[in-house]
């Protein structure tokens, strides 16, 4: 399939098709509940929200980099932030996965935060704060060994 039967096929509108076969849209993606097991496309960037929730993801693999406004990847078989977006100008919600760190976690989030640490969903406060202080901390163990 081309990428243009296949945004077709996703009710994917708005997109530019760049260079490197990844793609930019101009608007939201609207992938929830269609039994994917790993995203059709890979994306750069989505100037709108980016909804994968309720499917059989494994990995975050062709998400996209930044996403201007929502994120919701919860509902999945994820068990790691590996692949998934760096920039979100709105809310994280992947809850109902079982990721267990903000490894790989995006780095930038505008809103509320939510993620499943197997015994419930929870909500991170300050988010911003909490990735850097992960990431220092992950750094200081690096250097100490």
């Amino acid at each position: 399939m081309t990428i243009k039967e296949i945004c077709k096929k996703y009710g994917i509108e708005n997109y530019t098709i760049l260079p490197d076969g990844s793609i930019d849209v101009n608007g939201s993606v609207r992938l929830g509940s269609m039994g994917l097991t790993k995203l059709p496309l890979r994306f750069t960037t989505v100037n709108g929200d980016f909804d994968c929730e309720y499917n059989k993801l494994t990995t975050l693999e062709g998400c996209p980099i930044s996403i201007a406004f929502n994120f919701c990847c919860f509902g999945n078989k994820l068990t790691s932030f590996e692949g998934g977006p760096v920039k979100v100008g709105g809310y994280v919600d992947a809850g109902y996965n079982d990721i267990k760190s903000l490894d790989y976690a995006p780095t930038e989030v505008g809103g509320d935060f939510h993620m499943d640490m197997g015994d419930g969903v929870y909500k991170i406060e300050n988010y911003n704060s909490a990735i850097k202080l992960h990431n220092r901390n992950k750094i200081i163990k690096k250097v100490l060994g």
